[in-house]
């Protein structure tokens, strides 16, 4: 399944006991005709009937529709319509004479169609047309009263305070707009400013016609913020379970792997988005493929983490540990560009703002096909070459980063209708990962799989080179890095910044920097009896301080490793100036502390993003570990006998055992028993890891 474009709707109503019959009136007009929705026993539970649709030469008309009484509430219908529209290659629309029941089937399905049948009164008589218009506006007004408080009538907005439902579902109105609201929710006193744009909001959500009325119109309905459901179930484990173990991070984003993307918050894609992950990836293709996927990433990342995972298997049994990247990383993801692009047929944009995003972008990619354009999304997802102005090639991940960064500001495009960045980052982010932080750990593990050699084919959109291993659970709560991984931090605290072109050169990392340093370096860390202690206190004391109290605590224990109470309140302080909205930031100018805190976020976000790209943003920070000190594997298939006694040096120099846990999940025969799995398609590279996992294994067989 990994890889595909699209829900097989025919097949998913094929595993609910049904299929769809196809039948043609004319050959001549093969739009025109019916489609019968038939159980297994062929009983019809419903029934379509096609023509072209009147406003649009490019799509069809479902003129009678019926869905039999005992087959109704199910979601049938909805996935019937995707369904003839897979089979035929085109979208449908709704009828020119709909029924009311009918009116609210596609104000539920694509409100946008109605909207712009009733702006160019594409309805066969007046009074299907006001009928359309009255429940549109019924429910328009039903959107609103859904979104806001009882208190909202006393300003004599809303009629019936009975129908109002408490929540303001939408991810992306601005911090302050969204204060607003929720204290007009809870009938809390407002300043007159922020209580007119309240109602300024609500007004213009009820009844803006342009594409950003529709979209704060779908972004408004009750339920239009669903998570998207996965075929795939997590493990849980337990710190005790990875005692004995050695850890080595595994950076990733926080997308959603093992499910289909076919809305963000209400607004529908006209093609669902496969999620590939994240956190899960390797759980995912536990599920679809048997290869060994343990991670994915491009050529030189992928290399470098899987000699990491090497170096650290001369240690003892190693698990990759997931941690969070920011936000920020997002943008390099193609599931992101996908799902905004795609967001675009249902909110209509006047063809002169996509001329003018594509004109943007031209500005730095002159032959970029356009945002609209099915060629446009190939070049977004590296299926088809763009270049920039020099003439030299942009990569694909440059061109995602750039469309999205640019699709994604407010008053240039937001305002303007155009998909919400912060909106789509919600949907495609991993629920349980929505409120951790960068660094946060241990969402998933990997069993590392040392010494053998990368698999070409990730199953990944985004990623080219898969890393060796196979998923081996998660915790049940994130932990933060410097407790998941301390000792690695606490290597951090002398080092300074070493890119000379930096303002900061020479000064030592701030603890954003540190956890980048933790990230991006090469180093492992034994999960000792000292480790746990630490990973075990932290889970109690969050029960009762929470997690900044928690992490306080550890350094009030003398734990050296946490990030200092002052560091939080600076992340707090960050927080208030994103809720305050620009005049606040005009008024409040950050404190030089915060200035140096955020430039040690962007930069190693940044850094993220483009790991699969190079390596050349890797200098910002001295990212050396002592572990990056260990040979080299490539060393030993040049010069075995070297590498046996640079090794042997290297293990004495080292003061951390090999440990095996009995609870591991790991094997704990020699490392040369994993090359009896043949994993390996090529019989060459077979015998090489052979070799290599020979001479690693002499050395570990008197530990």
């Amino acid at each position: 399944m990994a890889g595909k474009a699209a829900i097989d709707f025919v097949a998913k109503l094929a595993e609910k006991g049904f299929r769809v019959v196809r039948n043609q009136f004319n050959d001549d007009e093969p739009d025109v005709a019916e489609f019968v929705l038939l159980t297994k026993n062929d009983d019809q539970a419903g029934r379509i009937t096609t023509d072209v649709a009147e406003t649009d030469g490019n799509a069809l008309n479902s003129l009678d529709t019926e869905i039999a009484p005992s087959f109704r509430r199910q979601g049938l219908a909805s996935d019937f319509y995707s369904a003839v529209e897979e089979i035929t290659g085109k979208k449908l629309k709704p009828s020119p004479f709909l029924s009311e029941d009918g009116v609210r089937f596609w104000i539920s399905r694509n409100r946008a169609y109605l909207e712009d049948m009733v702006e160019n009164d594409a309805f066969y008589d007046d009074d299907n047309l006001e009928k359309v218009r009255k429940v549109l506006a019924e429910d328009g007004a039903k959107i609103i009263r859904g979104a806001v408080a009882p208190a909202a009538v006393g300003a004599g907005l809303l009629a019936s305070p009975e129908e109002a439902e408490a929540g303001i579902l939408t991810a992306s109105l601005s911090p302050v707009l969204r204060d607003s609201l929720t204290k007009y929710l809870k009938g809390e006193e407002l300043t007159k400013g922020n209580r007119n744009k309240v109602e300024k909001y609500l007004a213009t959500v009820a009844t803006d016609q342009t594409a950003y009325g529709r979209r704060e119109r779908m972004r408004m309905q009750p339920g239009a913020s669903p998570d998207v459901e996965v075929d795939i179930t997590r493990e849980i484990i337990t710190p005790e379970s990875m005692q004995g173990e050695i850890l080595v991070p595994i950076m990733g984003d926080a997308s959603i792997a093992g499910g289909y993307l076919d809305n963000v918050e209400g607004v529908p894609l006209d093609r669902v988005v496969p999620l590939q992950g994240g956190p899960n990836y390797s759980l995912m293709n536990a599920y679809r493929t048997q290869d060994p996927l343990g991670w994915a990433s491009m050529l030189s990342a992928a290399q470098a983490k899987q000699d990491q995972i090497t170096r650290a298997g001369l240690l003892g049994d190693v698990r990759g540990v997931y941690s969070r990247m920011g936000d920020e990383a997002m943008k390099f993801n193609t599931m992101v560009a996908e799902a905004m692009v795609r967001q675009l047929p249902a909110l209509q944009l006047p063809k002169k703002d996509i001329a003018r995003f594509n004109k943007d972008i031209r500005g730095t990619v002159p032959d970029f096909a356009g945002v609209e354009t099915v060629e446009g999304l190939a070049q977004l997802k590296g299926q088809l070459p763009a270049a920039q102005k020099s003439g030299k090639a942009i990569s694909p991940s440059d061109l995602r980063k750039l469309v999205v960064g640019r699709m994604s500001l407010k008053k240039e495009y937001g305002d303007y209708g155009f998909p919400s960045y912060e909106d789509t980052i919600r949907a495609i982010t991993e629920p349980g990962l929505r409120d951790a932080v960068r660094g946060d750990s241990g969402f998933a593990t990997i069993q590392g799989m040392p010494g053998f050699s990368l698999l070409d084919n990730a199953y990944h959109d985004t990623y080219s080179h898969g890393i060796p291993g196979r998923y081996a659970g998660g915790l049940e709560e994130n932990i933060p890095l410097e407790i998941m991984f301390p000792d690695m931090f606490a290597d951090t605290a002398n080092k300074v910044v070493t890119k000379e072109t930096s303002a900061r050169f020479g000064q030592p990392l701030n603890p954003q920097e540190r956890v980048g340093a933790v990230l991006m370096g090469g180093g492992n860390q034994a999960a000792n009896q000292k480790w746990l202690d630490g990973v075990m206190k932290y889970l109690e004391d969050k029960k009762k301080l929470g997690r900044a109290g928690a992490i306080a605590a550890a350094t009030a224990s003398g734990n050296a490793m946490a990030i200092p109470p002052e560091d939080l309140d600076l992340q707090g302080e960050k927080d208030r100036r994103r809720a305050g909205g620009r005049k606040y930031r005009r008024d409040n100018r950050p404190s030089k502390q915060l200035q140096e805190y955020a430039q040690g976020q962007i930069a190693p976000a940044i850094a993220e993003a483009a790991m699969g790209a190079g390596k050349g943003l890797l200098g910002t920070v001295d990212m050396v570990t002592q572990a990056m000190a260990a040979p080299s594997p490539e060393a030993a298939r040049v010069n075995p006998e070297a590498f046996q006694r640079q090794m042997q040096q290297y293990m004495e120099s080292q003061s951390l055992p090999n440990q095996q846990n009995p609870n591991s999940i790991f094997s704990t025969q020699p490392m040369r028993s994993l090359l009896d799995q043949q994993i390996m398609e090529d019989a060459a590279e077979r015998e090489n890891v052979r070799r290599f996992g020979e001479t690693i294994g002499g050395l570990l067989a008197p530990i």
